[in-house]
């Protein structure tokens, strides 16, 4: 590094890092990484290629909002106030409280889940292993969110169509309702009411195949929401991306 001024450029979102690059040794970036430390908390190495991948990416559909990391979940409940908050993690004081009211909710619902009393669980282990399961249940979360996005979008779409074609049977049954009713006795008449019918038919397979793609929506919707909160992993057996509605 020798005597070159270094500059560090902190982003709207918490994130750091240098105007330019810089070059150093494996023990230096040590250094280099425990002062960063202890001017911010905590400090993360991104890959150079994933983030500026992640960000082209991000920079077409969303912007990137990235996850909290276990460090600064254990930093937010052990910190003594928002402004300490806010300061160490970069982030503005409006977000820090937002962070803080979110993590100490989800610490509640964690004591809950381990059977003990909240005022039981604020010693620094107990903390510690609440930060890393947030962490692994926000990566699962995030993880199933992805996993199921295109198969989520296929329903919705298949939904759309199938409402199009009921749409579209509902009106060929009256016409040929109507055309049974005003030709009665006669060929097309009976034609007619057994065109009628085999619509029907045809729209009643239809609806039950609707109903069963909501199912699996909600089932989706519902794995989600139960990953969200803890009480299921992705590692269990019941949650699995379906291949049904791929076309």
């Amino acid at each position: 590094m020798n005597s070159e001024k270094i500059e560090i450029i902190v982003g709207s979102r918490g994130n750091i890092d240098f105007k330019k690059a810089i070059y150093v040794s494996e023990d230096r970036l040590n250094k280099l990484l425990n002062l960063l430390n202890s001017l911010f908390y905590p400090v993360n190495i991104v890959d150079v290629e994933n983030f500026k991948e992640r960000n082209r990416v991000n920079s077409i559909n969303s912007r990137y909002k990235r996850l909290f990391h276990k460090e600064e979940y254990e930093f937010l409940l052990n910190s003594s106030s928002i402004q300490e908050a806010a300061e160490k993690l970069g982030i503005p004081n409006m977000r820090a409280i937002t962070k803080m009211e979110k993590v100490i909710s989800e610490f509640m619902k964690w004591c809950k889940r381990q059977g003990k009393d909240i005022s039981s669980m604020t010693d620094p282990d107990s903390i510690k292993r609440f930060a890393e399961d947030l962490e692994i249940i926000h990566k699962d979360a995030k993880r199933y969110k992805e996993m199921t996005k295109e198969e989520n979008n296929k329903i919705r779409n298949k939904l759309k169509r199938i409402d199009k074609i009921i749409k579209k049977i509902n009106e060929d049954i009256d016409i040929n309702k109507n055309l049974s009713k005003e030709n009665q006795f006669t060929g097309v008449g009976r034609d007619a009411e057994l065109k009628a019918k085999s619509l029907q038919l045809k729209k009643e397979d239809l609806e039950k195949e609707k109903s069963n793609l909501k199912e699996r929506f909600m089932e989706i919707r519902n794995n989600f929401n139960k990953i969200k909160e803890g009480e299921l992993t992705l590692n269990e057996s019941n949650i699995k991306v379906s291949k049904q509605h791929e076309e």
